[in-house]
């Protein structure tokens, strides 16, 4: 083991008023031993832009949960098998500590040198990448892992036919991941965000008779309305898997809903709980979850190792974290998610090399 000797670490930071600037200083120390490590690739999430534009209150005045690191420093007397220069990633929710909410609650990835304390080792939260992408391609390791979660729970059921909310990342890793398990382009449907408010829900389902895998991988905003088409409108037998965040009404199916989700955590239990309801159509199976497990995250890293150019195409940009910064700025003010006249899917920043191309 190394001693430790963090150095300076470059930071992004949230201020009160959501404006971010980059900052140099030396991490902040910790009141027990742990570990240390260097950030290589941070990827930039839908819900860390929901927190730039204020639609989420968050604590943390460091963003980011996506990430490949590598083990810089470990401190003496801090218990790990982890060696110095050894990749790893990092799995940014807890099933057993709700205080550990990598970038909402504790301070995320946006930064060189990521500090992490024994007590978050010992909950198995750093995860050694033993296979998996050594590039930028290690951002999508989290989203994918998501994805499998869901493939896990909604395939059990032999659904065939799959309508997915959102085209954001994880609606086209979601498109992506099932042509992959083989099936038919025409049986996959994805409705964009800007369909939301427009598209005719009764023409979501053209084949009312057939059942659906219903995929919610949509933002906070747009949660609510597109699990109330989706409700209305799915042909009976159709099970609803809600990965979007929202916010419930007080009482009824919604509430039950959202406290399904929260009951789903990192793969707990293994068999997802899921409940019945009646439906515009019919009886509906509804599910919902958050966070992923280790061997969630290790089973994305594999499938990104063995098949990086079918997923490659979401990574839209990488920039540098000072070009990073510019961008909050730009979101928090209420610019579009446009980055230099390209519409963006996933937003890399490569935070120890310093400027590239933008």
């Amino acid at each position: 083991m190394s001693t430790c000797s963090t150095g300076v670490s470059t930071a992004i930071l949230r201020s009160p008023s959501n404006t971010f600037t980059l900052e140099r200083s030396m991490p902040p120390s910790m009141k027990e031993a742990g570990i240390h490590l260097d950030v290589l690739f941070a990827g930039l999430c839908g819900t860390d832009i929901q927190i730039i534009r204020g639609m989420r209150e968050e604590s943390a005045q460091i963003l980011g949960h996506e990430a490949l690191c590598a083990v810089a420093a470990i401190d003496p007397g801090a218990k790990t098998e982890l060696v110095p220069g050894e990749l790893v990633i990092i799995n940014p929710t807890s099933a057993e500590d709700p205080t550990f909410l990598l970038g909402h609650n504790s301070p995320g990835v946006f930064q060189s040198r990521l500090s992490i304390p024994q007590r978050i080792l010992d909950l198995g939260q750093v995860i050694p990448l033993k296979e998996g992408p050594t590039s930028r391609l290690a951002v999508l390791i989290e989203p994918l892992a998501c994805v499998l979660y869901s493939l896990s729970i909604v395939r059990s059921v032999g659904l065939r036919r799959f309508v997915i909310f959102g085209d954001g990342v994880i609606g086209n890793l979601y498109a992506l991941m099932l042509q992959r398990c083989g099936y038919p382009a025409a049986d996959i449907r994805v409705v964009s965000r800007l369909d939301f408010d427009t598209i005719n829900p009764s023409g979501i389902f053209p084949d009312t008779d057939t059942p659906a895998g219903v995929i919610l991988a949509t933002p906070r905003d747009s949660t609510l309305n597109c699990l109330s088409a989706a409700l209305d409108e799915a042909p009976p037998g159709s099970l609803i898997d809600v990965i979007g965040g929202f916010q419930p009404p007080a009482q009824g199916p919604y509430l039950r809903i959202f406290e399904t989700r929260a009951s789903n955590v990192c793969g707990n239990p293994s068999t997802a709980s899921t409940f019945t309801l009646l439906g515009g159509k019919g009886e509906l199976s509804v599910t919902g979850h958050r966070g992923v497990s280790a061997k969630h995250l290790t089973a994305s890293a594999q499938i990104l190792k063995q098949d990086p150019n079918r997923f490659k195409q979401l990574l839209t940009h990488c920039v540098s974290p000072m070009a990073a910064v510019r961008y909050f700025n730009h979101l928090s003010e209420g610019g579009s998610r446009n980055l230099n006249d390209r519409p963006l899917k996933k937003l890399v920043i490569d935070m120890q090399m310093g400027l590239v191309s933008e």
